[in-house]
């Protein structure tokens, strides 16, 4: 989970981004989803807590507020530890080079023919 808070570079969180994650991922197990991919079993209540919070909370700022702690404690808890690093290879003619982002996309102004 650590990239996720790279990712957001300090911006506010992104629903969708982290939310679908932290569920299923760092909640314990339960229903409708909660923790279904935790398998682990990785247990903490105040995680538990601001997952199911999150789930109902309207006011975007209290909601971007509340998925910033969750990564954060998801960090401090070391809730898992990743074993998979996605390496996605890119192929293009010899004559072009373009720079290889880390969230795999392509920026225009980084591409050069030669």
């Amino acid at each position: 989970m650590y990239i996720w808070c790279l990712l957001s570079r300090g911006k506010p969180c992104n629903f969708t981004r982290f939310f679908y994650s932290l569920q299923s991922l760092v909640r314990s197990v339960g229903a409708g989803g909660d923790g279904n991919y935790n398998v682990g079993r990785y247990s903490n209540p105040r995680m538990d807590y601001i997952v199911d919070r999150v789930k109902v909370e309207t006011d975007l700022p209290v909601r971007n507020r509340l998925l910033t702690e969750a990564l954060q404690l998801s960090n401090d808890t070391v809730s898992h530890i990743p074993l998979h690093n996605q390496i996605i290879p890119w192929a293009m003619k010899k004559n072009i080079d373009v720079v290889h982002r880390a969230d795999n996309r392509l920026d225009w102004r980084l591409i050069k023919v030669n």
